[in-house]
């Protein structure tokens, strides 16, 4: 083959050099994932009780989304770069840059005596910190696995999450209510925080110590890229996961020190709890149902649960939102991920990651400040109100994607062959004629038979 050019010599092409991707996915590298990203979300839950902080501080439920929005609008920032960084100086470098923001940003928070500027760029660290560790890993686990068994391995790398939501929860409920003096109490949290933070840090630097990457020959701006890829009306469901987020992480503890309940562990103990089991259970619908039909069942569950919210009255009223949201949010994430990313070639898979992740961040600078001012319009209590307008928009908007979805998943199949095509030289004839016209009669929503694909010797 004539390379002379140099345009098709796979020289010119982008090369990582992580693990190989094979159909053994659960090997030590997903297992020490799994693990950074158990401690990772069990600090983060930890921090959920920034409302609380916030009004500690005599700050009001806006101002706490305002403050929340503000640092997530940081990460926004960021990410219009972070794709592009990704792409050309490999994960490692700022996967563990990350990690360094996010324990700095946790430490910032132990202290603060007023809402004054650091508390901004203590929330900014923080939220900067999250966006680039979740983007990384993600980055990670789709490099690291065959294209056929991406949002498998998603969907189980994220059920380490819910054991740190289970985690977090109850620490941070029991922190709260054994420490008398807020002070001392938010000292407790955020500096449990900073501690995860940091083992976070040290299991990413280990986990990643023998990956190297090779620059693509070119990296265009993260605008071309996402202008070329848009992901189309899945971005919509993102920004409404973002709601989702929004009105459980940042507002669920204010709703119940209103209501004189406990905490919120038990919220998320169940949440965990029933999102792990419905992401195990359900951890083969991308291959049967398809992810479109996951999405709309996420939708719904997350929908529901809402308007549950509102009846609550007792720590066991959590259990049935709980429940409906933990199913939600086990159907969402693993298939808007995948949806979104696909579209984006394996190496600018950066760029497509930071895309789908920013899209949850937007949706909280939007909803965060909006439904805080939801709260305050009715003298400061008005959480039912809050909670019923952030279901109907849910469901709107699982309406606009019943109709304006693809009726079938179509792609699980066939992206895995273009995938590795697209690793091929291009004036190759990589495929024959008869295995291209099996690849036209596979079942879209079955895994890549890799008897089906035949290379030319």
């Amino acid at each position: 083959m004539d390379d002379s050019d140099g345009s098709n010599s796979l020289a010119s092409r982008p090369v990582y050099l992580t693990a190989p991707a094979t159909d053994h996915i659960y090997d030590q590298t997903f297992w020490l994932m799994y693990l950074a990203n158990c401690v990772l979300v069990t600090a983060n839950v930890m921090t959920f009780r920034f409302a609380e902080l916030v009004h500690h501080l005599n700050g009001t439920e806006q101002l706490a989304g305002t403050i929340v929005s503000v640092g997530v609008f940081a990460a926004l920032t960021v990410r219009l770069f972070l794709g592009q960084a990704i792409d050309r100086y490999g994960a490692r470098r700022i996967w563990i840059a990350g990690a360094v923001a996010f324990v700095t940003g946790c430490a910032l928070f132990i202290g603060l005596e007023s809402l004054t500027w650091p508390i901004y760029v203590a929330r900014a660290l923080f939220a900067i910190g999250l966006a680039v560790i979740f983007t990384c890993s993600t980055v990670k686990i789709l490099h690291h696995v065959p294209p056929h068994r991406r949002t498998e391995a998603l969907g189980n790398l994220g059920s380490s999450g819910f054991v740190g939501f289970i985690i977090g929860s109850q620490a941070a409920d029991w922190v709260f209510y054994a420490t008398p003096n807020a002070d001392e109490c938010f000292r407790w949290l955020f500096g449990g925080a900073t501690l995860l933070g940091a083992v976070n840090l040290l299991t990413v630097a280990y986990l990643s110590r023998n990956d190297t990457h090779i620059r693509p020959a070119e990296t265009p701006s993260a605008i071309r890229l996402v202008w070329r890829h848009w992901p189309g009306i899945v971005a919509l469901v993102g920004l409404t996961m973002g709601l989702a987020f929004t009105t459980t992480s940042v507002f669920l503890t204010r709703f119940a020190t209103f209501h004189e309940l406990r905490g919120i562990g038990t919220f998320f103990t169940v949440y965990a709890v029933s999102a792990f089991f419905f992401r195990i259970l359900a951890g083969r619908w991308c291959h049967t149902i398809g992810r479109h039909r996951m999405i709309l069942a996420g939708l719904a569950g997350h929908g529901i649960g809402m308007c549950l919210l509102p009846s609550v009255r007792s720590e066991l009223g959590f259990l049935l939102p709980a429940m409906f949201s933990g199913f939600g949010h086990a159907q969402l994430f693993p298939a808007v991920v995948s949806l979104g990313t696909e579209r984006f070639p394996k190496e600018y898979h950066g760029t497509g990651a930071t895309l789908v992740l920013g899209l949850f961040e937007f949706g909280g600078i939007v909803f965060a400040p909006l439904m805080g001012s939801v709260i305050d319009a009715f003298d400061g209590v008005g959480f039912s109100q809050m909670y019923y307008s952030s279901a109907a928009f849910v469901f709107v908007v699982g309406l606009v994607y019943w109709i304006g979805a693809p009726a079938h998943d179509t792609t699980m199949a066939t992206i895995a062959l273009e995938t590795a095509a697209s690793d091929a030289p291009s004036d190759s004839n990589w495929l024959d004629s008869a295995a291209a016209s099996r690849m036209e009669n596979v079942d879209s929503d079955q895994p890549l038979r890799p008897e089906l694909v035949t290379a030319e010797s």
